[in-house]
């Protein structure tokens, strides 16, 4: 409160001028009030941002699986072949290392 236009006691009329109060407090809260909402206009648009490179990340993650998969079905069909081949003469080391991969 700034100022205050009546005593103790006093009697007043409704509409009356009573007393004024102090911007400061009000502007500081304001202000506080509009930095709020800017970070929070900030924050929305690096989530906006994050979910519109979601996708792109979830496209590439998998991608990578798709590759990691076909690795291992490589490295699995290799191991049936040098596993159906050691019957016949191949190198335990040539197998050994098939079923590393698996």
């Amino acid at each position: 409160m700034a100022r205050l236009f009546v005593q103790d006691n006093q009697e007043v009329n409704s509409g009356g001028l009573f007393v004024e109060i102090d911007p400061q407090d009000y502007e500081a809260k304001s202000a506080q009030a509009q930095a709020d909402l800017t970070a929070a206009h900030g924050q929305s648009e690096q989530v906006k941002a994050q979910l519109a490179a979601s996708p792109a990340t979830a496209q590439e993650a998998r991608a990578n699986l798709a590759a990691v998969e076909a690795q291992a079905c490589y490295a699995k069909t290799n191991l049936a072949r040098l596993t159906t081949i050691g019957v016949s003469g191949v190198l335990q080391d040539r197998i050994d290392a098939a079923v590393d991969c698996a």
